[in-house]
Parts: C-alpha cells; sequence; structure tokens
C-alpha cells in the first residue's frame, strides 16, 4: 500500500492558532505510525502569531511552502520591499519599543473610516474572491503537482476554510488523479459567518462547496453535526462518503491522572465573548454566596487573553461582587493548561441555550479528552450536549436555579461522575489519526 500523502493547509506551524493543530497533529500522528505525510503551505504568514517550538515535533517531515500574496495593500507593500506589518513583526516590534501613543489612531480613524470602508468592500467584493488566499492557488498547485510526482503521492489532504485549499484540491485530483480527501472544519455556506455577505461571491464559494461533494473520494468533518447538515443540503447524495473525526488532543501532552487532588476553582478556557453577558456570572455568584459555599474560597479562573476577558467580565464582577471568586490567567502553554483542566473540579462551556447548535467546540474537545466534568450552558438539541453524554461527562445547565443547585454540588464533592473513558479517547489525536487512516485505506 501506498502511503505517501500530501497535506495541503495555509494554517501549519510555526503558526498557533486554532486553526493550525488538527492538521498539524494528523501530520506528527501519521509519521509516528508508518505514514509519510508530507505538507504544502504557505510561504507568508500575515495574521498569526508563531511558535517555531512547534515545528520540532515534526523535522522528520518535509514541509513545502508555496508562494503567497496576500490580496491586500499590506500584502503589495511587503512584495515590493515595504515594512512587515505582520501580525508577529508588529507584536515584537511591539515587545521591544513598548506600547506606542494611541492618539495618531484616534485623530486619524474619522478620517479613514469612509476610505476604510470602500476599501473593505473592495477586497470583499472583487479582490478576495473566494477568499484571502486566492493568489496561494496557482502557486500551490503547480508545486503540488511536482510533489506527487517526485513522492510518488496517492492520496491528498485538504482542509477547509479556507474555499480555496479545496480549489486546490480538486485542481490537483483533475490533473493527477490522486485520491482526495476534504475536511471540513466548518459547515462552510451553513454558517454566516462563514462565507460572503456579497451573493456573487457566495455563489462561488456555493459552487465549490457543491464541487467538493461531487469530486472528493472522502468527506470528513470534525462535527458530527455537519454530517447532518451536509446531508440536508445534499438530500443524502455524499452520505456513503462522509464521516464524522473529532479533533484529537495530542496524547503526548496529557497530564497524569494518577493521585490528582482537585483543587477549589472551576476553569473557563478561550475568550469570553459578549454574547455570553453575566448569564452564568449570575448563577456563579448565587452558589458563590450560598450558605453552603460562601467563605470556601471556591473560584471560577478564566484562561485566555487576559485583557479582552477583563475587559468582557470586569463590570459583571464587580457588580455581582465576586471579585475574590474569579482569578484571570493570560494565555499558557498548552501543558500546562491541561494541568490547570485537570486539576479543576469542573471546566465551564456557555454559548448558551440558541447559539452554535452545530459546534464540536475546540475547548470542549479539550475537556472530553481530559476527562473531567463539563458545566454546560448548550441548546437542548447540540452536538456539544450529544458529544458529553456521550463521554458521560456534561452537567447540564438548563435553569438558572439548576446552575446554582449543580455548582454547589460540584464544589461540595457531592456530584459523582465517571467519564466513559473509552468514548472519551476518541478524542485524542493518535484517534484521530487512526481513523483517518481507515479512511486513506479505504479509498485507495
Amino acid at each position: 500500500m501506498n502511503k505517501n500523502i500530501l497535506i495541503i493547509t495555509p494554517f501549519f506551524p510555526p503558526q498557533t492558532h486554532a486553526a493550525v493543530f488538527r492538521a498539524f497533529k494528523l501530520v506528527k500522528y501519521l509519521k509516528r505510525t508508518g505514514w509519510n505525510p508530507i505538507v504544502l503551505t504557505v510561504n507568508r504568514n500575515y495574521l498569526y502569531l508563531e511558535d517555531p517550538d512547534l515545528l520540532d515535533e515534526v523535522q522528520d517531515v518535509p514541509i513545502y511552502q508555496a508562494n503567497y500574496i496576500e490580496p491586500t495593500l499590506r500584502g503589495l507593500r511587503m512584495l515590493l520591499g515595504g515594512e512587515d506589518t505582520s501580525l508577529k513583526a508588529i507584536t515584537a516590534k511591539a515587545k521591544t519599543i513598548g506600547a506606542q501613543s494611541k492618539s495618531t489612531d484616534t485623530v486619524t480613524s474619522n478620517k479613514q473610516s469612509l476610505f476604510g470602508k470602500f476599501y473593505k468592500y473592495i477586497l470583499d467584493r472583487w479582490i478576495q474572491v473566494p477568499d484571502r488566499f486566492r493568489f496561494w492557488e496557482r502557486s500551490a498547485v503547480r508545486m503540488g503537482r511536482k510533489i506527487i510526482k517526485e513522492h510518488d503521492i496517492s492520496i491528498i489532504y485538504t482542509t477547509c476554510l479556507p474555499f480555496t485549499s479545496n480549489r486546490i484540491g480538486m485542481r490537483l485530483k483533475h490533473l493527477t488523479g490522486v485520491k482526495w480527501v476534504a475536511d471540513f472544519r466548518d459547515p462552510t455556506t451553513y454558517a454566516k459567518r462563514m462565507y460572503s455577505d456579497y451573493f456573487p461571491v457566495f455563489a462561488k464559494q456555493k459552487k465549490i462547496e457543491q464541487d467538493t461533494f461531487k469530486y472528493a473520494d472522502a468527506i470528513t468533518g470534525l462535527s458530527g453535526a455537519y454530517l447532518n447538515i451536509f446531508n440536508d443540503l445534499y438530500e443524502g447524495r455524499y452520505s456513503n462518503k462522509s464521516y464524522f473525526i473529532p479533533t484529537g488532543v495530542d496524547d503526548d501532552y496529557l497530564p497524569s491522572f494518577q493521585n490528582r487532588e482537585k483543587e477549589n476553582y472551576i476553569i473557563f478556557v478561550g475568550e469570553y465573548l459578549h454574547e455570553y453577558k453575566d448569564n452564568f456570572l449570575k448563577i456563579f455568584a448565587e452558589a458563590v454566596n450560598s450558605k453552603e459555599l460562601k467563605g470556601k474560597g471556591c473560584t471560577l479562573k478564566i484562561v485566555g487573553n487576559k485583557n479582552i476577558n477583563q475587559k468582557q467580565t470586569e463590570e459583571f464582577v464587580n457588580d455581582l461582587g465576586i471579585c475574590n471568586n474569579v482569578e484571570y490567567i493570560n494565555h499558557v502553554p498548552q501543558r500546562k493548561l491541561y494541568e490547570l483542566i485537570v486539576n479543576a473540579k469542573a471546566a465551564v462551556l456557555i454559548p448558551g441555550h440558541t447559539a452554535l447548535w452545530w459546534t464540536n467546540f475546540a475547548k470542549m474537545v479539550d475537556y472530553i479528552a481530559l476527562q473531567v466534568p463539563v458545566l454546560a450552558m448548550v441548546p437542548m438539541t447540540s452536538e456539544a450536549r450529544t458529544e458529553l453524554i456521550k463521554a458521560g461527562i456534561g452537567v447540564f445547565i438548563d435553569t438558572p436555579q439548576q446552575g446554582v443547585t449543580v455548582i454547589k454540588q460540584v464544589f461540595s464533592e457531592k456530584f459523582p461522575m465517571t467519564a466513559n473513558k473509552e468514548y472519551c479517547r476518541r478524542y485524542l489525536a493518535s484517534q484521530q489519526t487512526k481513523s483517518f487512516i481507515d479512511i486513506f485505506q479505504k479509498i485507495q
């Protein structure tokens, strides 16, 4: 069997953000299982921070970088030798010279607003079509054909979004005859925030999605709900080649579960969104101020971008009188984060009872793999509720009073819960890779 596979993604280390890790862990564990992954990615990173140490984990994997120019004024300036204004460069500069005065931005923001709106319209309607990676396609296809020939590639894997990844996969399949696995991290044309506001652009994006389902040899999605969505959109025509494979937590990063004492806190991981308001915080405040918990040091740790999370929650926290019960922690390395999660009495998942029913939240993936009880405010019919029930770790808050009760029980350790360890292992990177290998073998 040919085990040479080309992984095509614009998101790969040293970039470090949520969209990186699904393909990254797949590459890492494919190599360990005797496959030969080869990566095709971009040669420029404009929008994301970087962690070069991540590359040490895949140092024996060939990584090719096809030319990518961002279709913006920034991309053009940098191409012509202008100042590097990528996020990583700006961040590095800020660390070196310190924060600069905001006065210039304040003075000029009104003058730029009309131009900014026009500029955004030009980009979104005419330039970044189907997305901002459009100018990566030609060089990626050219380099991809060369890689396929030189390395005797039998399968290509693409990850979407962006739509351009699927265009690249489609063209390489037509040009070379390789088998193609199209992986969806999002339900592309289902959720409004995933596609263009402009109908002509949306029509092109929709055509890419339709052709992907028509020509790909296998369709995979990181949420089981995607299969339901795609089944409805395409009347079940492609159900026989569609698969649910959750993203997996890196096995190497798992902390020991042996003889671990739970500490007196629950944990929220990520960005506390404006939409969350104070719904959970009010429930938490009532619980920790109850006679059962008051004065016992029960804490909510909020881990993520400290500036954003404090800005979104401090007013609520002050008004509710729980300043001593809330602790903010800035971004920490993954291994440290997993230690914090495992030591918590429970984790918190609070998108609300009406939003994002189809999402397999990245933070929930961590919670399931780490087998931690989850205090969840999620829709009654949702991917999150389904998976938390299967994992045996869901503690659902469907009413405020129910929330107060379960928080008291969690802190009092009167809420016995046994995780379905076998199902939780499905959320490990090694299992994610095994599921993909099963598909790779099936389509060859």
